[in-house]
């Protein structure tokens, strides 16, 4: 699971249908979990050329934590036109 748009960096390096993947996933507590995204030109690129940390809450009930990130990005103003790929 990931997320693809177009993308620009802190640094100005834009890539088109970016890459995005959630990697690194803290659970703290039994209510939040803290991830960090990151930027890939492609799928197949090993290296990222941004990344971001986010939180949100979670739910030991619900999905498994990556599928929580994925819909809780989703629902940012900065991942508006972000689709699945």
């Amino acid at each position: 699971m990931a997320l693809c748009m177009d993308t620009t960096s802190k640094q100005g390096f834009t890539a088109p249908n970016a890459y995005i993947r959630i990697k690194n996933i803290s659970i703290v507590g039994k209510t939040k979990m803290e991830f960090s995204v990151g930027f890939f030109k492609t799928a197949e690129t090993e290296s990222s050329f941004d990344y971001q940390t986010w939180s949100c809450a979670y739910d030991v009930t619900g999905a498994n934590p990556f599928a929580q990130g994925y819909r809780y990005l989703k629902t940012l103003p900065a991942f508006a036109n972000a689709t699945d790929c």
